[in-house]
């Protein structure tokens, strides 16, 4: 995925700044679960396939069967996920909480790249609260889901817009259904508001950034628009 490398930079530049040993173990750990997964789909894909050519009946049902299994484990871990990030936003006391709120997102971007997370996680409760996220204070001055001090010029706050634009753009192109209800949430205009120049004068959602902060958000924006824009219909 084209956000892969800003990402990667953000969560690099986030890991030696603190040096969080939790938040990379996880990470590690959530990464090795997601390979394994990623593994057992497309195994199980082909399985299905080859059974599909002796005998459909067969395959049929036993596809039926054990494809929600993943995705039912998926939506266990984003619950428990969205539980720990939940109580982690309403903490805005300092850097380091917000730098441990940024370890867990950092995990939540691993598992959007698994297309059965990606499933779960326009189910979860998680859902509402990212898109918000995403979308304030670019399409509205607050929101219900987000603390005041949570959303500051801080570093740790751009960080995690950052990533929330990721997991996003790696859901949406991944999920019909989520790409249509992020759409339909205002994210891809977010986007086109981030890189158009003169909203940084106009705006103050836009403005408020440093100008290093704007071109990190900026590279990230055209990086999402080109990974989600091409996969929505026309209205």
């Amino acid at each position: 995925m084209v956000t892969e490398p800003i990402i990667e930079e953000a969560v690099a530049a986030h890991d030696s700044g603190n040096n969080l040993a939790t938040g990379s173990s996880v990470s590690s750990a959530v990464g090795s679960w997601g390979a394994t997964v990623s593994g057992q789909e497309v195994g199980h894909h082909s399985s299905a396939a080859a059974e599909t050519a002796s005998s459909s009946t067969p395959a049929v049902a036993a596809s039926s069967n054990t494809e929600p299994v993943a995705t039912k484990i998926a939506q266990q871990l984003l619950e428990a996920l969205a539980a720990l990030f939940c109580c982690q936003l309403q903490d805005t006391s300092g850097r380091q909480v917000k730098e441990q709120r940024n370890d867990t997102l950092a995990v939540l971007h691993h598992l959007s790249n698994i297309p059965s997370c990606c499933a779960a996680l326009g189910n979860s409760s998680l859902f509402a609260i990212i898109l918000a996220i995403a979308t304030t204070p670019e399409l509205q001055p607050s929101s219900q889901h987000i603390p005041q001090g949570a959303l500051t010029r801080d570093e740790p706050d751009l960080g995690m817009k950052l990533l929330i634009w990721g997991i996003i753009g790696n859901t949406a192109a991944r999920s019909a259904a989520f790409r249509a209800a992020a759409t339909a949430a205002g994210f891809l205009r977010v986007l086109l508001l981030v890189v158009e120049e003169s909203a940084a004068r106009g705006c103050f959602a836009v403005g408020r950034w440093s100008p290093e902060q704007l071109v990190t958000l900026r590279k990230l924006a055209w990086a999402v628009l080109l990974q989600v824009a091409p996969l929505c219909k026309p209205d």
